[in-house]
């Protein structure tokens, strides 16, 4: 099990009975997970969010009276993957400044720069998960984010709030609208920074967690271009192999696959994808082909992207680089004849067809197909039919 060496890796750096009842879960048949929910949610949380036990803080009168102090905390064993969400840049009220009700906390007043107004929403200073929200006496509205990092961040004075108790944010998402509720004479956040094994009023730990926020909103984050879909070797070989005839119904290889002669130029062929360009072996052959493909996969993603701002469905991919297989020029084009990232089959068909016509002479470049439009078509619909037939059954198992 993934999780047991980073339950050991944990129970070293938390020593006691707590750490190695932690491995004890890790380590625990399956079942026990399936016959305990009460388990299974307590694992699940320290696996994504971590485990963290600390002593209630008391409040009075608006005001941290004895703050809270953590008594044992665990880092989640599954660390996220880095998403945020965009948002434009943010500038700064000047001057902002240090508060000292209560000591070590921050204001400051965000800005649109286009509008000028200071009714804007408050994007989160880090990825986390909010451990406390609502109305807190003088604070107002507020928001407590235990960040994945470690520090936690409290922001108050919201005129409206976003996310509730509970919740995983992302960097830079959205979590309240900038306001003036509770003990305030203006629009601004009120910031309050507990360090991890820190404190909160020591100014030497958190000043430069701060500054961090607010080179953050004042620098804003771009959108994440999205991550591109790929195939796993046995989806592309099994599913080009059965455009070519190198596998059986059950797609495993048939006897052209140890080897046969191209009907169209004469060449022998190899392996999944026929390879007709030297090999000792399918296998060798195959190996050669895929890695042409992966390069020829990444240039693909990158135009779909380019073109549609994000990469191709699955079945868009697969039948993309079936094409390419077949002829790398044509499926160069393959993009530029699709009118979305996830088209339906009949528009795969017509994309590919159209893919054999030269853009330099506006002639069909397909002398193996006899250049006939009919022909091309033909062997393209055919061709996707394989091709989604083996993603089809291959997905079943």
């Amino acid at each position: 099990m993934v999780v047991a060496p980073m339950a050991f890796q944990a129970a070293k750096q938390h020593s006691g009975l707590v750490g190695w009842l932690l491995v004890g879960v890790a380590i625990a048949p399956p079942v026990v997970f399936m016959l305990s929910p009460q388990v299974n949610r307590i694992s699940d949380v320290w696996l994504h969010e971590g485990i963290r036990i600390a002593t209630p803080e008391i409040r009075a009168f608006g005001r941290v009276v004895v703050p809270s102090k953590t008594l044992f905390e665990l880092e989640p064993l599954i660390q996220p993957a880095g998403e945020h969400v965009a948002f434009a840049p943010l500038a700064i009220a000047k001057p902002y400044f240090f508060d000292e009700s209560p000591a070590g906390s921050y204001d400051l007043t965000l800005i649109d720069p286009v509008t000028n107004s200071v009714q804007v929403d408050v994007p989160a200073p880090c990825g986390g998960t909010v451990i406390d929200t609502g109305w807190h006496g003088g604070y107002g509205n507020q928001v407590d984010i235990q960040c994945h990092d470690g520090h936690e961040i409290f922001l108050a004075h919201f005129s409206k709030v976003h996310v509730a108790t509970g919740d995983a944010v992302k960097l830079g998402q959205p979590i309240a609208q900038q306001g003036s509720t509770g003990n305030s004479t203006g629009e601004h956040v009120h910031i309050e920074i507990t360090p991890q094994g820190g404190e909160r009023t020591n100014r030497d730990q958190t000043l430069p967690i701060m500054q961090d926020i607010m080179a953050l909103w004042e620098t804003g984050l771009e959108a994440q271009a999205p991550a591109a879909l790929t195939l796993d070797d046995e989806t592309l070989m099994k599913a080009i192999g059965k455009a070519e005839g190198t596998v059986d119904g059950h797609l495993n290889p048939d006897k052209d696959y140890h080897g046969h002669t191209d009907p169209g130029n004469g060449a022998a062929n190899l392996g999944f994808f026929s390879y007709q360009h030297g090999a000792s072996s399918p296998q060798e052959a195959d190996q050669k082909q895929l890695n042409r493909l992966r390069k020829a996969e990444r240039e693909i993603q990158a135009q779909a992207v380019g073109k549609f701002g994000q990469p191709l469905s699955e079945a868009a991919l697969l039948t993309a680089l079936d094409l390419w297989n077949q002829a790398p020029l044509a499926g160069q084009d393959f993009v530029t004849h699709l009118a979305t990232h996830d088209p339906s089959p009949e528009q795969i068909v017509e994309a590919r067809a159209q893919s054999y016509i030269d853009p330099t002479t506006g002639k069909l470049d397909a002398p193996g197909l006899g250049n006939s439009m009919g022909h091309v078509k033909a062997d393209q619909a055919r061709r996707t039919d394989a091709n989604l037939d083996a993603l089809q059954l291959l997905r079943r198992r």
